[in-house]
């Protein structure tokens, strides 16, 4: 790959060495993905891949789950076995009753085989990662999420 060139999986541009820094982290840190706002979507805002992610299961060996920490859904795992799963309060399939979250806060998407992104859906309070806030980041094993007063802890098992 050359440096001329974006990367291959999210568009971004290449560092000097032709990797992207987006999709190419260290485990260890939480990277920020420029996402381009659709037209009429409030500023600092991202949006769902389309309905077709929805329909795709989970690549082969991949475990995602979503475990509630705090928040009035405390104690409940949500199992994720789509490639595209909407978060919120409204018709979405990781339904938390928390009046803090929007009917349809976030989406938790998986492209490829080494991806795993939130994104923000305009919601009014805020998606935050590790205590930052976020309009779109990959997710790592472990990570934490918190939407309204819901706090998750991400588990991300991959095949060996």
């Amino acid at each position: 790959m050359s440096a001329g060139r974006g990367c291959e999986r999210c568009g971004g541009a290449l560092d000097a060495g032709g990797r992207c820094p987006s999709c190419e982290p260290s485990r260890s840190e939480t990277v920020m993905v420029p996402v381009q706002p659709a037209p009429g979507a409030r500023a600092g805002s991202a949006v769902a891949a389309g309905d077709d992610l929805g329909r795709v299961p989970l690549p082969e060996g991949w475990e995602i789950s979503l475990d509630v920490t705090d928040g009035p859904a405390k104690g409940q795992t949500f199992r994720i076995v789509r490639s595209r799963v909407l978060i919120g309060r409204g018709q979405v399939e990781v339904l938390v009753d928390d009046p803090r979250i929007s009917r349809k806060h976030a989406s938790l998407e998986v492209y490829g085989a080494a991806c795993v992104l939130l994104k923000d859906l305009g919601s009014t309070n805020g998606t935050f990662v590790n205590g930052r806030r976020v309009t779109a980041c990959e997710l790592q094993d472990a990570d934490e999420i918190r939407i309204g007063n819901t706090v998750f802890n991400v588990t991300i098992g991959t095949p060996p």
